[in-house]
């Protein structure tokens, strides 16, 4: 949508769009601001309520429980400078 003109920016976390982008061919074509946008906010994982995946929620659940407690989730997050 960025490259056919029908947004003028695109948010996202730095790692994502960098990935997107680079897989899209657009490196050369796309300005990234500078500095970024910092947002200290929650981010949310939501499910279509149409979804067949949503017998996934309880195990996702739980594993992000885990992930949080035994400092795996945080090691992640400051890998990819998202803390």
């Amino acid at each position: 949508m960025l490259m056919n003109h029908r947004v003028d920016i695109v948010v996202g976390t730095r790692i994502s769009l960098a990935h997107r982008i680079e897989q899209m061919g657009y490196a050369e074509s796309i300005e990234v601001l500078s500095p970024a946008l910092d947002v200290n906010s929650k981010g949310y994982l939501v499910f279509s309520k149409k979804s067949s995946a949503k017998h996934l929620l309880p195990e996702l659940d739980r594993v992000l429980r885990e992930m949080k407690s035994d400092g795996n989730y945080q090691a992640i997050m400051r890998r990819y400078d998202l803390l």
